[in-house]
């Protein structure tokens, strides 16, 4: 007879993706969509948790063997309460690489000139954003790597939120490395493509940078936190973040605080991360810097 069952995940990662469709007609009829918003198993901790009588059948798995300690301080610290700790094999990592300083490097768009994303159609006639300066640094970087035999092709995730910023990148990849490349497709692939997988080396492109006033919505779908989160637990060795970080850290629409995936709670996140960054939790590069440094 059965009498026990467990449940294993993590309800800080990627939630559900509604059907808009279907998140509309539940809406006007009154029905509750939470678990369109939440995953069964987010759900179950939510209801467990809130129980006093409950607590004890909560275990957390506090101690990661994956990410260099230093992404998963950063990570420990605002999802998960200062609990998640790092083995000790995981702990005073070099980077892979001189040229990224530490395993936990952002490489920061700010001060270039053509930093913006421009918006193209996509086979369903939705304009999307892409953002043709992110992709070539991205290319760089994996054309250096593989170029220096610093690891392997199999070894190197590229990670990007839009579909249309990946095929961007994987041009520019084909470009550049020719054939040093050869699964293109596997290489590069969206963030919900890598959730449950894992790299030596994670390269994550933001994408978005534009003219859009702080105070309105101008990121999309990037501000949902639990997404972050993914994207910087996939690496093993060096996690590498592309975009424009003053951009980021400035988003201040709130219109929706449900399930913090409001624009400024990702601001918020973006503001403290670069604070962590800055007291020693990882390095920041200047772009052109660090082209310099790829050619």
């Amino acid at each position: 007879m059965l009498k026990k069952v467990y449940y294993y995940g993590d309800h800080k990662q990627i939630p559900p993706i509604p059907d808009n469709d279907v998140l509309h007609w539940c809406q006007q009829n009154e029905i509750d969509t939470n678990l369109y918003e939440n995953s069964l198993f987010e759900y179950l901790y939510t209801n467990t948790i809130k129980k006093e009588a409950s607590k004890e059948h909560v275990q957390l798995l506090d101690t990661q063997f994956r990410m260099p300690e230093e992404v998963a301080d950063i990570i420990s610290e605002w999802f998960y309460e200062g609990q998640y700790h790092s083995a000790e094999k995981k702990k005073n990592l070099q980077a892979i690489s001189p040229k990224f300083e530490r395993p936990f490097c952002l490489i920061n768009t700010t001060k270039a000139v053509n930093k913006k994303e421009v918006k193209i159609k996509d086979s369903e006639g939705n304009f999307v954003p892409i953002n043709s300066y992110e992709a070539n640094i991205i290319a760089n970087i994996v054309h250096d790597l593989l170029k220096n035999q610093i690891v392997e092709e199999e070894e190197i995730g590229v990670i990007v939120p839009y579909k249309m910023q990946l095929e961007c990148i994987k041009k520019q990849i084909r470009k550049q490395c020719g054939r040093q490349v050869k699964y293109v497709d596997e290489l590069v692939k969206t963030l919900d493509s890598y959730q449950g997988q894992e790299r030596d080396v994670i390269i994550y492109g933001i994408t978005r940078c534009n003219e859009i006033s702080p105070e309105n919505p101008r990121i999309g779908f990037l501000k949902e936190l639990r997404r972050f989160n993914v994207a910087l637990t996939r690496c093993k060795k060096q996690m590498i973040v592309v975009g424009d970080f003053e951009f980021l850290k400035q988003c201040k629409n709130q219109k929706e605080e449900k399930n913090e995936t409001s624009e400024k709670k990702f601001g918020e996140f973006v503001t403290f991360m670069l604070e962590r960054v800055k007291q020693g939790n990882g390095a920041m590069i200047e772009s052109q810097e660090m082209l310099e440094r790829l050619k």
